[in-house]
C-alpha cells in the first residue's frame, strides 16, 4: 500500500525585539545586573555608544532578563529561529597597558550570550559566544541559531544572560561594553501531515 503524505506549512513570521530595554536607555530597567555589570548612563561621542553596560575584573558580571512570549498575538506559532545583535566595544588592556594592546587570547574581552527556552516540559540552551577587540572599535556581532525543539509560543519563556568580562584583569571599567542588544524569533504555523 502506497501512502503520500503531504505537508502544509505557511510562511514565516517574525517578532520585532522581545527585550525589554535593549538599548539601556536612561537606565538599566528590565535587566538584572549581576556581578561587576555596572550601567553607565554616559555618552562617547563619536563611538555611537550611548547609555551602555559596562563589566569590570576577571571574574566578569552579566545583565539578564526573562521574557514570556505569551502577549505576542500569534495563534499556533512556533518558534523556529532566534536572530540576535549585539553591539560591543573591548579594551583588550594586559599588564600596564590600557586599552592599547594587540589582541591576544590573554586580553581580549568576552562577551557570551545564552539564551534558554522553557516551556513546563522542556528546555533548550543555546550560546553565543565572540571577543570585543578594542582595535576593530565598536562592532555589532549577529548570529542566527535554529531551534531543535518546538516550543509554541503561547507557553515559552525566554530566559537570556548576556557575560562580560575583562581579560586582562586591571583595576577600573575596562572590560567589555555592552548596547543595543536585539533578540528576533522566527514563527512558523504548526506543521500538518495530510494522509
Amino acid at each position: 500500500m502506497l501512502v503520500i503524505t503531504a505537508i502544509q506549512t505557511v510562511r514565516a513570521t517574525e517578532t520585532s525585539n522581545v527585550l525589554n530595554n535593549g538599548s539601556f536607555d536612561g537606565n538599566a530597567d528590565g535587566w538584572d545586573l549581576d556581578g561587576t555589570a555596572e550601567y553607565d548612563g554616559n555618552t562617547y561621542s563619536g563611538s555611537g555608544l550611548d547609555k551602555v553596560v559596562r563589566f569590570s575584573g576577571s571574574e566578569g558580571g552579566s545583565v539578564a532578563q526573562s521574557v514570556p512570549l505569551n502577549n505576542i498575538n500569534s495563534d499556533n506559532k512556533y518558534i523556529s529561529e532566534v536572530h540576535g545583535s549585539i553591539k560591543s566595544y573591548g579594551c583588550n588592556n594586559g599588564g600596564k597597558e590600557w586599552c592599547s594592546a594587540t589582541g591576544t587570547d590573554d586580553n581580549l574581552d568576552p562577551v557570551n550570550t545564552t539564551i534558554t527556552f522553557t516551556d513546563g516540559t522542556q528546555s533548550e540552551t543555546l550560546n553565543y559566544d565572540f571577543t570585543s577587540n578594542y582595535n576593530d572599535g565598536v562592532i555589532t556581532s549577529t548570529f542566527t541559531i535554529n531551534l531543535q525543539n518546538d516550543f509554541h509560543i503561547d507557553n515559552t519563556t525566554i530566559s537570556v544572560n548576556v557575560f562580560g568580562a575583562d581579560k586582562g584583569n586591571q583595576a577600573g571599567r575596562l572590560g567589555s561594553i555592552i548596547d543595543d542588544l536585539s533578540l528576533i524569533l522566527t514563527l512558523d504555523d504548526l506543521v500538518i501531515a495530510q494522509q
